[in-house]
């Protein structure tokens, strides 16, 4: 169980409306049969999301429709780089951590890897950032991926010790490393687009600085707790991890991360270069797609994804995973159908400025199965994992994604479907990836009799109370 105290840095610590004991928790913890940390971490979703949203929100109306799409055109490289510094690096060290393994030599090992991958990545994408931007359709950006450049490079530190707290059955470390990082660059980030007597385009050459250096400030702090919670404790793990073991463990992970950035970076390419053939119009599509549609999508998905990643391995047990697939599913259902029936309402409270309103109202309503079948995907993608067949949802995801971009480059250039195009494949890839999953489980769970019976040993999640992955 956890202990008592308030969550350090999420809430305050005497009194006041965010006064939330760990008690309460625990209670909550033990109604529901969750893994441990799994409340605290989709208290943390929800904050983090909230307060992304609310800093995303402004920014788009303050930059106006061509600065975000410049802005939001980095975003797809910058995800697909992260994945490949930093993504899987949380559930690898849990598992190692929770398999037996030494968590302080994991860490270093670990650190090592992030050094040279991250660190190369982050000098590549510094050097190549203007070949990159007119690549895309639009030298402004250049100046935004020399910006971001140096936050491949410290995220993936950031997740190191992320996994390395979370194998320790720690989620504080990751909620509150969440909350610096977008507290600091929604208030420094929005104070000095606003204020600045500058271009909208330098404007949103600041908003992105703002990221690596909230980045950094959530690394210090992060570098801060693992010195004070090493300094006496003791090394009890006995089993050495090698490269090789820890290889094993990542690349897995790494891949099936790497899927949906990298379809996104292929899917950005082929839309802005057919999008930027409609002029400064066709940016200004595409920001709203990147800076007003990706931004409500994400919000059910990331509230629910520890629902998937903390809950279902303590459900396994019980052979409870249809809970959690319920649940999940009614969430996102309730999400999907506010967002088609209520477009108007959400423009007019979060997106007043927008130029192309007409344009958002359809890409809410065609995203509205978006924000319905993500969520799902997510919880049954971690059914599959638990059910050891990692390799068969790659394999599915990878079909998923292959649908995605050849869905966009049929319609990205079509006159009378443009930007809509990147909904639809954005539908078309998660509704081929589920349908794969979905066929997968139920032909295993009629041999077995339940889609959680199954040999856990292989995917770690047989030792222990364990949070799998942090958002």
């Amino acid at each position: 169980m956890l202990d008592n105290r308030p969550i350090d840095g999420l809430f305050i610590k005497h009194g006041g409306i965010f006064r939330l004991h760990m008690n309460y928790l625990n209670k909550a913890e033990e109604r529901f049969g969750a893994a441990q940390g799994t409340i605290v971490a989709m208290f943390a979703a929800l904050a983090v999301k909230g307060i992304g949203a609310l800093y995303k929100i402004p920014l788009y109306n303050i930059l106006g429709d061509y600065a975000t799409g410049v802005y939001g055109m980095v975003f797809p490289i910058f995800a697909f780089l992260l994945c490949l510094s930093g993504g899987g690096l949380p559930a690898a060290l849990t598992k190692m951590i929770v398999d037996g393994y030494s968590a302080k030599k994991v860490l270093k090992k670990t650190v090592v890897v992030v050094c040279v991958v991250g660190g190369s990545l982050s000098v590549l994408l510094f050097i190549f950032a203007n070949i990159i931007a007119e690549f895309q359709g639009n030298a402004d950006a250049g100046i935004m991926y020399k910006a971001i450049a140096p936050s491949v490079f410290i995220v993936g530190l950031i997740a190191v010790f992320r996994g390395y707290f979370q194998g320790l059955s720690d989620m504080r470390l990751t909620a509150v490393s969440q909350m610096i990082e977008q507290v600091v660059r929604a208030v420094i980030g929005l104070i000095g687009a606003l204020l600045l007597p500058i271009s909208q385009i330098y404007k949103a050459f600041f908003a992105v600085l703002c990221i690596t250096f909230s980045e950094i400030i959530a690394l210090v702090y992060c570098f801060m707790r693992y010195k004070k919670r090493n300094k006496n404790m003791p090394e009890t793990a006995t089993k050495e991890p090698t490269f090789g073991v820890l290889f094993s463990y990542l690349v897995p992970l790494v891949l099936s991360a790497v899927l949906i950035p990298l379809s996104g970076v292929a899917e950005g390419f082929i839309a802005m270069r057919a999008l930027g053939g409609m002029g400064e119009i066709g940016t200004s599509y595409y920001g709203l797609y990147v800076g007003a549609t990706e931004t409500i999508i994400s919000l059910p998905a990331a509230v629910l994804y520890p629902l998937a990643s903390g809950f279902l391995p303590a459900m396994k047990k019980n052979g409870n995973a249809e809970k959690c697939l319920i649940i999940t599913f009614f969430g996102a259902f309730c999400a999907a159908v506010f967002a088609f029936l209520f477009p108007d309402f959400i423009i007019s409270l979060l997106f007043s400025r927008v130029r192309y309103k007409a344009v958002l109202k359809i890409l809410l309503k065609l995203s509205s199965l978006t924000m319905l079948l993500l969520p799902v995907l997510q919880c049954v993608s971690h059914i599959m994992l638990s059910m050891g067949a990692q390799k068969r949802s790659l394999l599915n995801n990878t079909l998923g994604c292959a649908v995605k971009i050849s869905v966009c480059a049929l319609l990205v250039g079509n006159p009378s479907v443009h930007v809509f195009a990147l909904v639809i494949s954005d539908i078309c890839c998660y509704f081929v990836a589920l349908s794969l999953d979905l066929i997968y489980i139920i032909i295993k769970s009629k041999k077995k009799g339940s889609i959680t019976d199954d040999n856990v040993g292989r995917t770690g999640y047989d030792k222990g109370r364990l949070v799998v992955k942090s958002l």
